[in-house]
């Protein structure tokens, strides 16, 4: 019962649609969307470290800024798989986030990712895995991949998974 009020008054469910020159995140509930390119400018700090100096297109405009000492990566774009590099890919989705969730929201967010290119075959089990640790490490409280159709708005708010048209996975 309280769960329930919980989720009906305070879910924050994200959708996520994962391309390698695209990432869209949708807060459901607010019906709420940012999309932008899943760049991160990174430069070297002390001891080597990688630091995040700009993410989505801004990346591009602190590289031209930067020069040599700016670097640009892209966590999602690799010739056989949706993800690319983990960190990069992790820090690419939490700064989206903070985007798009209220920072007052006390609940972490159920995400939903979806891949929507690399995929022919389907995902091994390797990749859902990846994914969902993606999505968890980037601030999950329930992380569900979906594959297949791009999927509606009364299909995310219920979290209704249509038996034909995708696959679900968990990990």
């Amino acid at each position: 019962m309280l769960s329930r009020l919980v989720n009906r008054f305070f879910k924050n469910t994200l959708y996520i649609k994962i391309r390698s020159d695209l990432l869209s995140v949708n807060l459901v509930e607010k019906n709420r969307t940012i999309e932008d390119k899943p760049l991160v400018a990174l430069t070297s700090g002390r001891k080597g470290k990688r630091i995040i100096v700009a993410v989505g297109s801004e990346a591009e405009i602190a590289q031209s800024k930067g020069g040599n000492s700016v670097t640009i990566h892209n966590g999602f774009d690799h010739p056989r798989s949706c993800v690319r590099d983990f960190e990069i890919a992790q820090s690419t989705l939490q700064y989206f986030i903070t985007r798009v969730v209220d920072r007052k929201a006390f609940l972490r967010p159920i995400i939903i990712l979806h891949p929507l290119e690399r995929i022919e075959g389907g995902l091994t089990q390797i990749e859902y895995r990846g994914l969902r640790d993606l999505a968890v490490s980037a601030g999950a409280r329930e992380a569900y991949i979906w594959t297949g159709r791009v999927l509606d708005l009364q299909e995310l708010i219920k979290l209704d998974f249509p038996q034909s048209g995708g696959k679900l996975g968990w990990g």
